[in-house]
């Protein structure tokens, strides 16, 4: 059985919104007119510093506990102290150019540990599991007189490769108003799985995207891996390439791990003894 790692998420999420809303005043307050670009970046480095913090604090190792403790019986003491030390951290890979092999500008990475539970007795532990997400971030403007957004479309390099990424591919909405242009408005999703490219040309057209949705739903459904896509040459090679050039793309890469030098085993044996659990860590 695999646990839930339900307030680990939602803490990943509380993140992602608090980055969001830093990024938000950082516009109002010094950066009016913003770039895509500019965007993207401002907001990593508020994601980056809101994650450190978290994991700081001591709030990523409990949230990770609290679900372990909500799904095991008896996981206790030891059990918690052999799986001591989960940090998260944000990594942030600016290659800002168009990219040549994923037709978007922005790749999302969330990387976390499995944790299954084999019968009642076994904890087996699969780390760096990652999940990816193809975001093309759409700045838009409103239209004077009307209560709509001006968007950009896609590159003839964006349509040529969409097809080959759409079941991973999503739009990042950018929203921009005030009469500075520097009221940032929460971020917005449309994912792209299952719509042609004529359908996303058509939202771009008329702003009407049918299944927006906010940043708190696509984060929990990306750590869940409900969404975006699991194959690990598709995350290495597209979503967060491995050699600077290949992909061309910006990429916000969350992992949630122990540090290398102090990582757990991978199995923990929890046997019920007569007056007290006992841990015995096995090595495989």
């Amino acid at each position: 059985m695999v646990i839930d790692l339900n307030n680990l998420n939602k803490l990943v999420a509380r993140c992602w919104v608090s980055a969001e809303f830093g990024t938000k005043n950082l516009i109002a307050r010094k950066y009016p007119a913003p770039s895509e670009e500019f965007i993207t970046s401002l907001f990593a480095g508020e994601l980056r510093e809101q994650v450190a913090g978290a994991s700081t604090n001591g709030r990523v190792a409990e949230a990770f506990f609290t679900d372990l403790r909500n799904s095991i019986s008896g996981f206790n003491f030891s059990a918690e102290w052999g799986l001591r030390g989960l940090v998260a951290s944000v990594n942030f890979h600016d290659r800002p150019h168009e990219g040549k092999l994923s037709g978007s500008d922005i790749g999302i990475a969330i990387r976390r540990p499995i944790v299954n539970l084999i019968g009642s007795t076994r904890i087996e532990l699969s780390q760096n599991n990652a999940s990816g997400l193809l975001g093309q971030a759409k700045l838009g403007s409103p239209k004077k007189r009307k209560a709509t957004f001006k968007w950009g479309n896609l590159t003839k390099n964006q349509k040529r490769l969409y097809p080959d990424h759409c079941g991973y591919y999503s739009l990042l909405l950018y929203r921009l108003s005030g009469e500075k242009i520097d009221q940032l408005a929460p971020f917005g999703w449309q994912l792209c799985k299952e719509y042609s490219l004529n359908d996303v040309m058509g939202w771009l057209r008329s702003d009407k995207f049918p299944e927006e949705e906010a940043s708190p739903e696509i984060i929990q459904s990306l750590f869940e891996r409900k969404i975006g896509t699991e194959d690990p040459e598709v995350i290495r090679t597209i979503i967060d390439p491995e050699e600077t050039g290949v992909s061309g793309i910006q990429t916000i890469d969350l992992r949630i791990d122990w540090p290398d030098d102090a990582p757990p085993p991978p199995s923990i044996e929890i046997n019920q003894c007569s007056q007290q659990r006992q841990v015995v860590y096995q090595r495989v």
